[in-house]
């Protein structure tokens, strides 16, 4: 299921700042968050680094997590969703 525009229907649990961060430290920070928190629980991650938009996809697709949806804000902001997998 491909994510969806704006925030999802779930409640956030943990909010990261990786704005001003290159590739690969928001997922990097990402991916230590994630191992921090219960499966099910969902991650928001903001990043100002344009490659994210590519990245994010492949890695949920690689380590079992979900990208519920994506936001794009003002000042090339983006902001992405991830719900903790089971593993």
């Amino acid at each position: 299921m491909p994510p969806t525009e704006g925030k999802p229907n779930q409640e956030v649990t943990k909010s990261i700042d990786c704005c001003g961060k290159r590739c690969p430290m928001p997922i990097y920070m990402a991916s230590r968050a994630l191992a921090s928190m219960k499966a099910g629980e969902v991650l928001e991650v903001k990043c100002t680094d344009a490659s994210s938009i590519h990245d994010f996809p492949g890695f949920v697709e690689k380590s079992g997590h979900t990208l519920l949806a994506t936001e794009h804000l003002e000042g090339k902001v983006y902001v992405f969703y991830l719900r903790r997998g089971e593993g």
